[in-house]
């Protein structure tokens, strides 16, 4: 398991934000090598889940649906942030192909509810196989807990 900081870079006012560009190349770039090269890892796309939390989901959402070849679990858990990725542009089959896992979580006290809920409405109307999990609760690390537990026992089977 590996856990970088998704603030890749200090958002200032009147800027755009591309946090989530420069985390996916800092990502992509250096952390996936440097574990591969340095820890006892299977590489492939089957071997490898993409996870994270708000801000964090976002990112997960975004570069795992961006890298459906580098990927075969996604999991957003209470997806805050903006992403990239446009639902229309997403191959139905080529997702169900390559993704063994797409599970999104979002507790229904959590402001961020209603948008989890539709892209899970709106994905399974695309065809799109995803596991949608509603939970009590708000945006707290107690949920986001309780998701890690619930998720990573589904992950590599």
């Amino acid at each position: 398991v590996v856990m970088p900081n998704g603030h890749a870079v200090t958002r200032r006012a009147g800027q755009p934000n591309n946090n989530t560009k420069m985390f996916e190349a800092d990502l992509l770039g250096d952390v996936m090598p440097l574990v591969e090269h340095v820890y006892r890892v299977r590489p492939g796309q089957e071997n490898r889940a993409i996870a994270g939390l708000s801000m964090g989901g976002a990112q997960a959402w975004t570069v795992g649906m961006a890298h459906l070849d580098l990927f075969a679990f996604v999991c957003p858990f209470s997806m805050g942030g903006s992403s990239s990725v446009a639902l229309d542009k997403l191959d139905s089959a080529e997702v169900n192909r390559r993704l063994k896992l797409l599970w999104i979580g979002c507790g229904r006290e959590d402001r961020l509810f209603p948008r989890s809920e539709k892209l899970s409405k709106d994905l399974t109307a695309k065809g799109i196989k995803n596991a949608w999990h509603p939970s009590e609760g708000a945006h707290t690390w107690i949920v986001w807990r309780k998701y890690l537990a619930e998720v990573v026992p589904l992950l590599f089977r």
